[in-house]
C-alpha cells in the first residue's frame, strides 16, 4: 500500500520512541569530529609548512573538508527541534556520512567504522520516522549537494590560509 498523502503530527509516544536514537547518533557525530579535531591538530602542529609535498596537502584538505561537513550535519541534526522534523532533515545527511567514511578510512579506520554506524542508525530512524508520521521521505531541506559544496568552499578557504602560495 502505497504512503498516505494526509500528515499528521507524531504523538509524544512516539517521539519519546525516536528522541533516544537521534541523541545516540549526536554522540556518535561528536567522537567523530573529535577525533578529526585531534588528528587535524597532530598533522598541523609545526608552523612551518614549506616542506609539505603534495599528498601531505591533500590530506589536510580531506580532514579540514571533513571536519567542515561533519559540522554542517551537527548543525542540521542539532536545528531538529521535533521528530517531525526527521523525515526532511536526516537523509541528505546520511550520504555525505558515507562519503566521509570512505574519505577517512584508511587514515583513521575507526571513525569510518563509526560513521558507518551512525549512517545505519539515522536510515533506519528516517525510515521509521517517516512511517510514523505516514509520509513518504522527501529531500526538502538539506540536500547531499548542498553539504558537500558548502564543506568544499569552507575546506578551501581554510588551506588557502595554510598555504598562500600553493593554493589558488
Amino acid at each position: 500500500m502505497p504512503f498516505q498523502s494526509h500528515h499528521y503530527t507524531m504523538s509524544a509516544i512516539q517521539q519519546v520512541a525516536l528522541a533516544p536514537r537521534l541523541s545516540y547518533s549526536k554522540e556518535l557525530l561528536r567522537g567523530v569530529m573529535d577525533a578529526l579535531q585531534q588528528y587535524h591538530l597532530k598533522i598541523n602542529s609545526t608552523e612551518d609548512h614549506t616542506n609539505d609535498d603534495d599528498a601531505a596537502i591533500k590530506q589536510k584538505y580531506t580532514i579540514i573538508f571533513c571536519i567542515e561537513a561533519l559540522d554542517r550535519i551537527n548543525h542540521a541534526l542539532n536545528k531538529i527541534s521535533s521528530m517531525d522534523q526527521i523525515p526532511d532533515m536526516v537523509p541528505p545527511t546520511i550520504g555525505v556520512l558515507r562519503m566521509i567514511g570512505v574519505k577517512i578510512s584508511t587514515i583513521l579506520p575507526h571513525c569510518n567504522n563509526t560513521l558507518c554506524e551512525m549512517a545505519v542508525h539515522l536510515g533506519s530512524l528516517s525510515v521509521d520516522s517517516a512511517l510514523l508520521k505516514g509520509i513518504d521521505i522527501k529531500y526538502q531541506s538539506l540536500t547531499f549537494q548542498d553539504i558537500v559544496d558548502s564543506a568544499e568552499i569552507s575546506a578551501g578557504k581554510k588551506l588557502q590560509k595554510l598555504y598562500p602560495d600553493l593554493v589558488q
